[in-house]
């Protein structure tokens, strides 16, 4: 059973992700490297009973064993914790999409087109 340790791992990779202080790598399984652990970014899962993917998040350590794993199903246990609001497809969802983006220069190439947009002439 995951615990709420795990979840405030998750809460902070998803603001620090957001705020682009994290260097994930662009890999197909977008990892934050490390001397003797990666942590992989949520990716999609199969899909849960209402259609929506799982986000699973991993620990690994050096030898590419996996330490840990969790995905947003199995945080909902933590609702009462955390109250009737709490949304952890949500939290992971928008850590596996900061991750995405981060590791292959989304922010970077949305930049390169804003710039190449503003020298065309102005439309009106």
């Amino acid at each position: 059973m995951v615990d709420e340790k795990l979840w405030s791992l998750v809460v902070e990779l998803e603001m620090r992700s957001r705020l682009q202080q994290l260097k994930w790598e662009a890999t197909a399984k977008r990892c934050l490297p490390n001397n003797s652990w990666r942590v992989c970014n949520p990716y999609r899962a199969g899909k849960s009973d209402l259609d929506l993917p799982d986000y699973v998040i991993k620990i690994i350590n050096k030898e590419g064993q996996t330490v840990e794993s969790a995905s947003d199903a199995e945080f909902t246990h933590l609702k009462k914790a955390f109250g009737e609001g709490f949304n952890p497809f949500f939290h992971m969802k928008n850590l596996f999409e900061a991750a995405r983006r981060n590791a292959l220069g989304g922010d970077t190439a949305i930049d390169s087109i804003l710039s190449d947009l503003h020298k065309l002439p102005d439309l009106f």
